[in-house]
């Protein structure tokens, strides 16, 4: 099921004396990931909700730098973080918004601790944003609790949603557990 991508640019073309240069291959999908760190919480597992059902083959952004696709070279990049990075270099691209998110209702059996892999999205304008669901027993009882992907600006405390890209790995770390969540998958959901 992995795909991989990358393009490189030959300005001379090929022929039998050219020595191509090393490849770095980019994951055509996003990584998720969930732990726990909190008292009194023991993570059961978790799924992924409103993921995209496809993706493309390239991280095509139509600027005109990179031959109009985004670079993951992240060397001359400015931020705090990998995604900052990212976006401070690729400003024109969100993600891709071909697909349409899978709107099948998480069943028991979806709820696992493995890493989920989920086509990149754009999030931030999206009606239908990508999220995660978690089970986990607090202080003795089963619950649920959704999870939205975003980040919160430490100045303003505005939060707005992650859009999710190719060969990142969104790790979500619970550190802590302050009430109950929902007794059914549906009502975490709403």
């Amino acid at each position: 099921k992995d795909a991989y991508w990358q393009r490189v640019v030959i300005e001379d073309g090929i022929n039998a004396d050219t020595q191509l240069p090393k490849v770095t291959l980019i994951r055509n999908f996003a990584k998720i990931s969930v732990a726990s760190n909190a008292d009194d919480f023991t993570l059961q597992g978790y799924t992924i909700v409103n993921e995209p059902t496809e993706g493309t083959v390239a991280p095509y952004s139509g600027s005109d730098t990179n031959g109009g696709f985004a670079t993951f070279d992240l060397t001359n990049a400015v931020g705090d973080n990998a995604y900052e990075q990212f976006i401070s270099i690729n400003p024109e691209f969100e993600g891709s918004n071909i697909a349409t998110p899978d709107d099948t209702d998480p069943i028991e059996s979806d709820f696992t601790n493995q890493p989920k892999y989920v086509y990149e999205r754009k999030q931030v304008d999206s009606s239908q944003p990508a999220y995660i669901l978690v089970r986990g027993e607090y202080k003795g009882t089963t619950y649920y609790y959704k999870l939205d992907i975003v980040t919160t600006n430490q100045t303003t405390w505005i939060t707005s949603y992650l859009n999710l890209y190719r060969n990142f790995h969104y790790q979500i770390t619970i550190n802590n557990v302050t009430g109950i969540g929902y007794t059914t998958i549906e009502g975490a959901m709403e």
